[in-house]
């Protein structure tokens, strides 16, 4: 199983891992951790197991203009508001040979930082979405919400 976010209309090309496949629009990922930043999120993403026939989907609202996200990583940080908007984990061997912690993986998202007052709120919606069924109604599914095909997705495990 392997996760896929969808990114926009950005690439990444610098650090890319290689558990890791890059495409104009896309980033597939088995057992890896990926962050994305405000800028390149989109507000879906997903992921596919073709064994189960699962196709998962989270939609999340985007603050319009937010820029500051805690940064999550477990460190003193130098800049602790720019963080990533959403994480993708996915469970694999921390070192070659060694058996993996879950097997999981989590599709995350992160409401702005804010220091709300008094009185004061902020929302963040997360929705997870689990669909399972025929391959060509799922198919359907990623298509519409995610703009690609199970069988591209298929194409970066190969």
């Amino acid at each position: 199983m392997f996760s896929l976010l969808w990114l926009g209309a950005v690439a990444l090309t610098a650090g890319v891992p290689p558990s890791a496949s890059f495409d104009d629009d896309l980033a597939f990922l088995r057992q890896h951790t990926i962050g994305l930043s405000p800028s390149r999120a989109t507000g879906v993403l997903g992921s596919w197991d073709a064994d189960r026939r699962v196709l998962t989907i989270v939609r999340y609202t985007r603050a319009a203009g937010a820029a500051d996200y805690v940064n999550s990583m477990w460190e003193i940080q130098k800049e602790p508001y720019r963080g990533d908007v959403l994480n993708s984990y996915n469970d694999g061997p921390p070192a070659p040979g060694a058996k993996p912690l879950g097997p999981f993986y989590e599709l995350e998202t992160s409401s702005p930082a804010a220091a709300l007052g008094p009185g004061a709120r902020l929302t963040h919606v997360h929705r997870t979405l689990h669909a399972q069924g025929e391959r060509t109604a799922l198919d359907a599914l990623a298509r519409k919400l995610l703009g690609v095909s199970l069988e591209t997705i298929e194409s970066f495990s190969r």
